[in-house]
């Protein structure tokens, strides 16, 4: 996955963050992300089309989840990336993570 495909995630990420649509807990996110419906869930409740996925396939939205479970099971959010209460945050975390690890690339 190309380096402007997770920017660009994560640009869509701190829109979330920056509209205040919706909190969800960090454990609740990771339930989204290990029952595969993460892009579904939250292109549902951003309620407006400015949020934008169409730039990911269903082999990139995969590759992603893939990525975001193995932290999840891998990683102490709140010791290693600060995060604690926001999934949003969580998210965003996760992205930086892979391109500060260029796993992707």
């Amino acid at each position: 996955m190309r380096l402007a495909k997770l920017t660009f995630l994560a640009f869509q990420l701190n829109y979330l963050l920056d509209r205040g649509y919706y909190e969800m807990p960090v454990d609740e996110m990771k339930a989204k992300i290990r029952d595969g419906s993460l892009f579904d869930f939250l292109k549902k409740k951003s309620m407006d089309d400015y949020f934008d996925l169409s730039i990911f396939d269903s082999n990139d939205k995969k590759e992603l989840l893939e990525s975001f479970d193995s932290m999840a099971n891998a990683i102490d959010e709140d010791r290693k990336m600060g995060v604690k209460n926001n999934g949003i945050c969580l998210l965003l975390a996760y992205v930086i993570q892979l391109i500060q690890q260029s796993k992707l690339l």
